[in-house]
């Protein structure tokens, strides 16, 4: 494999971690019936996904290295 993919394939499982890691937390707090379940789906849940989606769409983009 060459560096590129090796690369693009570090980021794709970290960009999946944290999709996951965020559905989780975004399962968990539906189950939770109080008012902080509203902050958590909201705050951590959807900040861990958005997390994810934008490291997965950087690996999309060519690396510098690359171009050259």
């Amino acid at each position: 494999m060459n560096l590129r993919a090796e690369h693009m394939t570090k980021r794709l499982r970290q960009s999946g971690i944290l999709l996951i890691l965020g559905l989780f937390v975004e399962t968990f707090s539906l189950l939770w019936s109080r008012p902080m379940a509203f902050i958590v789906f909201v705050g951590l849940g959807g900040l861990l996904m958005a997390a994810g989606i934008l490291i997965y769409l950087l690996s999309l983009l060519p690396s510098r290295s690359a171009a050259r």
